[in-house]
């Protein structure tokens, strides 16, 4: 059923936003607790300049990494409103590997991106330099990311399309 699709791909978007928005929030949340109990103070819009300036350097490179992610997104979200929906899988588990997924496809494409971008000035040996310090020093941090968002928005976006399975099995 193609509705099971469009509610799997709306309800994705909508987690991946909130998870954004979260992260992009909790700098100001910390600075704000730290500012309280302590009588130093940090500078909030030093750690938002400095995420900008380097979102600005590779701003080609964060353009298509975010279009990928996009499409990445669509594909994945349908095919778990389908799961959940229609297939009757569960929730729980393709939440996870749902949420796990994106962050396997954005550290692959965030390596091959480096990779490319630095082969062109460094040829092969850059490629390689570049895939090998991305799966050496960051192939971890990407997996544990993944398993924490997995487990937690994953949770919560299975829920929530077990609701609406249940919501449309009322209505037939």
């Amino acid at each position: 059923m193609i509705q099971s699709k469009k509610i799997g791909r709306l309800k994705l978007m909508k987690y991946c936003l909130l998870s954004l928005t979260v992260v992009l929030s909790l700098p100001i949340l910390i600075a704000l607790f730290y500012n309280t109990f302590t009588s130093e103070s940090l500078s909030i819009l030093t750690f938002y300049s400095n995420l900008t300036k380097g979102l600005l350097e590779d701003f080609g490179l964060f353009t298509v990494l975010v279009i990928l992610m996009s499409v990445c997104v669509w594909f994945i979200g349908g095919l778990t409103g389908k799961l959940i929906i229609e297939k009757n899988k569960p929730k729980f588990l393709v939440g996870f590997l749902t949420f796990f997924s994106l962050w396997i496809l954005m550290f692959v494409f965030w390596t091959l991106l480096s990779a490319v971008k630095n082969s062109i000035i460094w040829g092969l040996s850059g490629f390689e330099s570049v895939v090998s310090d991305w799966v050496f020093y960051g192939l971890f941090i990407f997996l544990i990311l993944g398993v924490i968002h997995g487990l937690t928005m994953g949770y919560f976006y299975g829920n929530e399309l077990n609701k609406m399975k249940r919501y449309q099995a009322s209505i037939e």
